[in-house]
């Protein structure tokens, strides 16, 4: 079913150079697709996912991600949680750093 609406998503849109995808596992699930359809990652399409589990394994494909810090955003939703609660005047949005992790699954624009 995904690989019919990857197929569908390439052949409607055929300027796709890129998938940002939300997570990894889904990042892999996407890979695996495009690699059953023969496509090379990342010389015809480029992946970019959130957060990436470490590996010491070397034949794993490393995707390029974004690292959030996971701890300092549990720490701060907490504390915006616990202000709404107790109705203090204090700011519920925050701004995270965050790192890009160039892996092997991004390469510069096709043309």
């Amino acid at each position: 079913m995904l690989k019919t609406k990857v197929i569908a998503l390439l052949k409607k849109d055929p300027q796709i150079t890129a998938f940002f995808v939300t997570e990894y596992y889904p990042a892999t699930i996407l890979y695996q697709v495009l690699i059953e359809l023969n496509y090379k990652i990342p010389n015809d399409f480029s992946i970019i996912c959130y957060d990436s589990p470490h590996f010491y394994n070397e034949s794993v494909v490393h995707f390029t991600h974004v690292q959030q810090n996971e701890k300092q955003i549990a720490e701060d939703s907490f504390k915006m949680l616990d202000a709404l609660i107790n109705k203090k005047n204090e700011s519920i949005q925050k701004l995270e750093n965050a790192d890009l992790i160039i892996g092997d699954t991004t390469a510069i624009p096709r043309n």
